[in-house]
């Protein structure tokens, strides 16, 4: 004799008549099992095809944001445990351009031109670049200060990207980030360098980075 079972759909006891691989215990409930089914399947469906509908509308300006929103993530990772580089003050962390993205896009992605800033400093303060140089120098030496400001616009002075070419690092970027949470935090100044030039060249954007502090 078959050993009683939950249906599927109403969750009931029931005890299979003639297969006992039945998992529906009446008609009514094949019939309402079939039917939300049907129902998830087109729901499914529908979201695979809002998904390509979303990419189709896609600007590059859209595929830049979502990879500037990855990088500034890492950025405040590596900078996690540090206070604002411009003023000192522990406002909301924010990843703050040196070079702004305006200026210079080639380096809008580049966590060497990315550190950790409070709102004040980075938005109303403009990135407060004064007290930025200050930071940068009190934090990891004058040689590094001046590399991030003369050095770092010579090294890349002008990049070009495609549509793929963003996917693709935002897809390496989104996977390291994750890789960075189970790293031992917070970094020490060397290590916050060693960092930004390892996760500059994996995620592919800015290559052979060989600054070193």
């Amino acid at each position: 004799m078959a050993k009683p079972k939950s249906c599927k759909n109403c969750k009931e006891k029931f005890t299979p008549e003639y297969n006992p691989l039945q998992f529906l215990c009446s008609p009514k409930c094949a019939i309402e099992y079939n039917k939300k089914a049907a129902e998830r399947k087109e729901k499914d469906e529908w979201k695979v095809k809002k998904k390509e509908m979303v990419e189709k509308l896609k600007t590059m300006g859209d595929y830049e944001s979502e990879l500037q929103t990855e990088v500034n993530a890492i950025c405040r990772l590596i900078d996690e445990g540090c206070r604002c580089i411009s003023c000192g003050n522990a406002g909301k962390p924010q990843a703050g351009h040196y070079h702004s993205r305006g200026a210079n896009t080639t380096l809008r992605f580049n966590l060497n031109n990315l550190h950790l800033q409070c709102y004040r400093c980075n938005v109303e303060l403009s990135a407060n670049i004064t007290g930025y140089n200050l930071g940068l120098i009190s934090w990891y030496g004058k040689a590094y200060q001046d590399y991030v400001e003369y050095e770092l616009p010579k090294e890349y002075p002008l990049l070009k990207w495609s549509k793929n070419d963003l996917i693709l690092w935002t897809a390496q970027a989104r996977a390291f980030k994750k890789d960075i949470i189970n790293l031992d935090r917070p970094f020490n100044e060397e290590d916050r360098i060693f960092w930004r030039n390892f996760y500059n060249d994996k995620i592919g954007i800015y290559k052979n980075n060989s600054i070193s502090m």
